[in-house]
């Protein structure tokens, strides 16, 4: 098999009787790149590879012409990402309390032992218009043989794009507003089980938006107390590019909802706040550096 791609994937062919044509990658029309022959039919096209960031997924290329119906024989490839550091920042240690500094976790030792939702460092790096983020925590726990490699903690992840006016600031669910009155655009919402993503489109404070696909992609390193959490392109709408995005990580823990706060903490409940407060325990906030 051919090696992975890293960086443009350049194509080449010919093609007679067809005045133009599409270059689809996976079948995906929304996607797929115009191309026009010269007079002699030969034709050259590059395709930027920065939206694909899985390198074990096999993409397939097909030339299709949409006026006669006509198609190519399909060429596979895959692709190796070309990541590059985008910034990164540390958070105290023992901050995980919210916002008031009054939180406790829940009764139960999982929690109190081990301090799941104490992030301690954010590391971010991009790939066109995908981001990779690594979450350095206090302890990674798995007790309860989470698919995802981590339990007895919930990550919502807020994005903001720069140059926009439109976009939310409710935190959908968490009973609170992203700081600095600043507005998100999408959000993913990161358990042991389950992942989602989501626009700003329709998003209130009870609601969480337009879900966006594909979910994130997850790998947990315990030795290092790392999650790594890929944010494909495509879950953002192809943005050209993520300098100047401000990523807003907020940490719960989630049962088929955010977990209840209570005055005083229970088995599975938090404590030190009301049950209106907001549901975050440690909070981290990074800006996307540009390319140098």
């Amino acid at each position: 098999p051919d090696p992975p791609v890293r960086g443009a994937l350049a194509l080449a062919g010919e093609a007679n009787g067809v005045r133009e044509f599409a270059l689809l990658v996976d079948g995906a029309l929304d996607s797929a790149q115009r191309v026009v022959p010269g007079t002699d039919g030969r034709w050259r096209a590059t395709l930027d590879t920065a939206r694909w960031v899985d390198p074990a997924v096999q993409h397939r290329v097909v030339a299709w012409s949409q006026a006669t119906g006509a198609a190519s024989e399909g060429r596979s490839f895959r692709v190796d990402p070309a990541w590059r550091p985008a910034g990164d920042t540390t958070d105290p240690a023992g901050d995980d309390t919210g916002r008031t500094g009054r939180y406790t976790y829940p009764a139960n030792a999982g929690w109190r032992e081990n301090r799941p939702g104490d992030l301690r460092a954010v590391k971010a790096e991009v790939s066109g218009g995908s981001l990779r983020l690594t979450l350095a925590m206090a302890n990674v726990v798995a007790e309860w043989n989470p698919p995802n490699g981590f339990d007895h903690v919930n990550f919502t992840i807020f994005l903001t794009l720069p140059g926009r006016g439109d976009g939310a600031r409710a935190m959908p669910l968490q009973q609170a507003s992203l700081p600095g009155g600043h507005r998100w655009h999408y959000r993913w919402r990161l358990g042991g089980w389950t992942s989602a993503g989501f626009s700003a489109d329709g998003a209130s404070a009870t609601h969480e938006g337009a879900g966006m696909i594909p979910a994130p992609q997850v790998a947990v390193d315990r030795a290092r107390q790392t999650i790594t959490v890929t944010l494909p392109a495509a879950s953002m709408a192809f943005p050209p590019d993520l300098a100047g995005a401000r990523v807003h990580v907020t940490t719960w823990d989630y049962d088929s909802g955010y977990r209840p706060l209570q005055p005083e903490a229970g088995g599975h409940q938090f404590g030190g706040g009301a049950a209106t407060d907001p549901k975050i325990l440690d909070d981290v906030t990074l800006v996307i550096d540009p390319a140098p």
